[in-house]
């Protein structure tokens, strides 16, 4: 461990993270986030749904597809409550379980039904992307809303979920995926992902891939956290490391973060042929120094240093 003295402003906390590959990321073999609430599922799919509204996009989709579920398809399930008539959920690793999903589709329901405000305080204040209002849109759901969370409508999703993993008329639960293949060309009206693509590898290729599913004129959002995710003790600090040294970090692990700042994701997303419709990032204060960051990262500026989260929507030309 003393050659750990070399590396400026490491602490013993940095040190386990460098030595011991894994020790902050141990429970991502069994949990990967938020999509066990019912509450986070429903804020996050109304958040997207609401900025789509704000940015006069579509909000009625016919098919839509989520980078990256997690525990649950909860939000997949909350697209289909508010309209959607099928919904693909790519994912690496198969978190999601039958009996987590149908208890969430319950609890969903009962949101809906009681046209409860978007959840923003307590454990989901940090959900992103923030609002200006959190009361239920009834500008964007209020007309459709009795039709599509109906007792005949939420029986047929619940027969779908039934059907587990394999491929359903309305819910497609497709893992692993890994490449454009997953989804034919032209098939989803609207992709999303929270807090997913900061840990995809060949960000080109994601990027690729979305705007190859997308029928012209179809739509993408996503959150995107650009803060180090346990690796380091400053929210930035995963940008002082080597490439050796994350890779230490990293193990054998299939995913971890990209460390990749926010105007990468804004140039795929252009140079792929999308148009970036909104881009709302959010700040906070850098506290190293430029000698402090590694050699692969020393080219960002401070816009990028200082940004650790961004929402983005583009749109696929509906001339192509």
């Amino acid at each position: 461990m003393s050659s750990l003295k070399y590396l400026p402003g490491h602490t013993l906390r940095d040190a386990l993270v460098m030595l011991v590959p894994g020790w902050r990321h141990f429970v991502r073999k069994q949990r990967t986030g938020g999509t066990v609430d019912p509450d986070y599922c429903y804020s996050v799919w109304l958040r997207h749904l609401v900025k789509l509204h704000e940015a006069h996009l579509p909000t009625r989709m016919d098919s839509v597809a989520e980078l990256g579920p997690g525990d649950s398809l909860g939000t997949s399930l909350a697209a289909l409550l508010t309209g959607a008539s099928v919904c693909y959920a790519l994912d690496i690793v198969a978190f999601s379980t039958r009996e987590r999903n149908q208890r969430i589709l319950d609890e969903l329901v009962g949101r809906f039904q009681q046209r409860s405000p978007i959840p923003h305080q307590g454990n989901l204040e940090r959900v992103r992307p923030l609002l200006a209002d959190y009361a239920f849109p009834e500008s964007v759901l209020g007309d459709t809303l009795a039709a599509t969370i109906s007792t005949s409508r939420v029986a047929q999703i619940r027969a779908a979920l039934q059907g587990g993993q394999r491929v359903d008329p309305m819910i497609s639960y497709r893992v692993p995926w890994t490449n454009h293949a997953a989804l034919d060309a032209g098939s989803v009206d609207h992709i999303y992902s929270q807090a997913v693509l900061e840990h995809v590898d060949d960000l080109a290729d994601i990027y690729y891939s979305c705007f190859r599913w997308l029928r012209p004129g179809g739509t993408m959002s996503h959150t995107i956290d650009f803060r180090c995710h346990g690796t380091a003790t400053t929210w930035n600090g995963h940008w002082t490391y080597s490439d050796k040294v994350w890779s230490l970090i990293r193990g054998g692990r299939s995913y971890l973060i990209n460390r990749q700042p926010y105007t990468t994701h804004v140039k795929l997303a252009k140079e792929t042929g999308f148009d970036v419709i909104t881009l709302e990032r959010e700040r906070a204060a850098s506290s190293l120094k430029r000698s402090e960051l590694s050699e692969s990262f020393r080219h960002l500026d401070e816009d990028e240093l200082t940004t650790r989260g961004l929402f983005m929507i583009a749109c696929k030309p509906a001339s192509i």
